[in-house]
Formats: C-alpha cells, structure tokens, sequence
C-alpha cells in the first residue's frame, strides 16, 4: 500500500464528506465511515416515524367453564336446637365465606381462554323480586296550645334512620328475605326509603370475564343480580329437624355482615 493510499484511507475515516465523495476510490472504510455517520441519525428519525398505539382485537373461542347449577342440599351450615338456628357454617362453604370477605379471585382452569374472554354462564343463583316504599317521620318538636311539648315517639325513644335485615325460614327453605330502611336526605323530617327484597333459589345466566392468563372468573364490571337471566326455579329439600341445612348456613353469612 503506497503512502497516497494510506492518506486517503485515513481521510475517509476522519471525514464524512471525503467518505461520500470518494467516487471510484470507494472502498470498505469509505463504507464503513458513512454507515458508522448515519447510525446516530438514524435513531431519533426512526424513533419520531415510529407510533405505539394500543387495540383490542376480539374473536369468538370455545370455552369450558365447570359451574354448579344449584348448591348441594345441606352445603351451608347445620341447623341447631327447636328454632331450628344455624350453629355454624360448614367446612367447605367456611372457606366460601372467607374468599368472599377477602375478595379472593375465583380459580378456574382449562377454559380454552386465552387473554381475557366475555362471555355468560349459567349456575346457581336467585331470582329476586323486589319492592320499594316510604314512611314518613318527624323529628321536628312542636308545642301544644298550652306552650308544652307534645309527646313525640320518634323525639322520645328516637328514629331508627337506618337498618337492614336478612330473614330465612324452615317453612320455606328455599327463599331469603332482606329489609333495608335508609333516610336519604339530611332536614329532621321527610320520608323513610323502605326496600324488601325475596331470593328464591334459581338457575340463572351470569355475564362473567374469564381471564386466562392467571385462571380466573369474576362477574362482568358494573352488572347487578337485577340483571341475571333465570333460566329455572330449583328445590330446596324442607328442613323439618336439626341438621344441615341448604340456604340458612347462607343467610347467616349474610347477617353476620348486613344485620
């Protein structure tokens, strides 16, 4: 190599415009001068030409999902003494009840779901039906002619302004009963919001996400029992003796939280 071609080779490593304008006397250096020059420019014009942008694509799966459709007579808990109350909840609907208070993710496997999958499933439920009313009250005091007080109750003994309650009966084993009382605005007089609710054991058809990346189902954000599709009305054996009981291990659950 002659010292003319060692002088331009180190030309066109020192400068990029000797490197492009090399012409015929381009060689492997020149290259390599011109590509080492364009990789920092390279970057930001692909990182700016480049857009990240999130979508949800859907098609349709076959699933298999494994759902009661009615709990097992006697699943909930053991019926006790001649009112015939619950004395405790059963092992297996025990660990139901602490999953639930803890709002532990409900496990299922080999769905056929792969991502996250919407979908409805039939299992065991309730149909509900539902009645709502007022009572009027007063906390207000006002006088007689004579200037006293009268005697007002709710001022006396005071206004229960909020209450709710959960009912089950042998004698109808199959249904749950709640009633709730609220006072829905602040003045000292004005009406009582009454709500009774009657759950009667069903089949029904629940909306539900199955996620099958960590296995598990849970109802469909935002959907209520008011929206739940009955398919059947189910049995519930009569319990006419002390023993385990359907729905009133269930109930107790219930109103060990609400009553």
């Amino acid at each position: 190599m002659s010292r003319s071609q060692t002088s331009i080779f180190i030309g066109y490593g020192n400068s990029l415009w000797a490197a492009i304008t090399s012409g015929k006397h381009v060689n492997m250096i020149a290259i390599a001068s011109i590509l080492v020059a364009i990789g920092p420019i390279n970057g930001p014009l692909l990182q700016r030409a480049s857009l990240v942008a999130f979508g949800k694509i859907t098609q349709p799966v076959q699933m298999e999902i494994r759902v009661a459709q009615s709990l097992p007579d006697g699943y909930t808990g053991y019926l006790s003494g001649r009112a015939r109350m619950p004395a405790l909840l059963t092992p297996e609907f025990t660990k139901v009840v602490s999953a639930a208070n803890t709002n532990e993710a409900i496990k299922v496997s080999s769905t056929g779901c792969s991502g996250e999958c919407a979908t409805s499933v039939r299992g065991a439920g309730f149909a509900i039906t539902s009645e709502t009313s007022t009572a009027s009250f007063s906390l207000t005091q006002s006088d007689n002619t004579d200037g006293n007080y009268t005697s007002q109750e709710a001022i006396a003994v005071g206004t229960q302004a909020f209450g709710s309650r959960v009912r089950w009966s042998s004698t109808s084993p199959e249904t749950i009963r709640t009633e709730l009382q609220y006072k829905s605005t602040p003045p000292c007089d004005g009406d009582l919001q009454l709500r009774n609710c009657t759950m009667r054991a069903a089949t029904v058809q629940y909306p539900v996400i199955v996620n099958g990346n960590t296995s598990t189902i849970k109802l469909t954000p935002g959907s209520t029992v008011f929206e739940d599709t009955v398919h059947e009305m189910t049995t519930v054996a009569l319990n006419t003796m002390m023993g385990p009981t359907t729905l009133r291990g269930l109930s107790k659950a219930l109103s060990d939280i609400y009553d």
